[in-house]
């Protein structure tokens, strides 16, 4: 996913049962500054990554 110039972004990406530890996050945070956080939580359908916020340029979700 790629956020335009000068905003930010949080992304929820639903993984269901797959494991949280198996997914690797490539994105630059708000200000080019610190770590951006991902955090797995549990809804009805399964297992969600919530990843930012996330600041401008393009962020990588990949699984191994």
């Amino acid at each position: 996913m790629t956020v335009p110039p000068n905003a930010r972004a949080v992304l929820e990406i639903e993984i269901g049962d797959a494991d949280p530890s198996r997914y690797r996050v490539t994105a630059t945070a708000p200000g080019g500054r610190g770590q951006v956080d991902v955090r797995p939580f549990t809804d009805l359908t399964g297992t969600v990554l919530r990843i930012g916020p996330v600041g401008s340029g393009t962020t990588e979700v990949t699984s191994s």
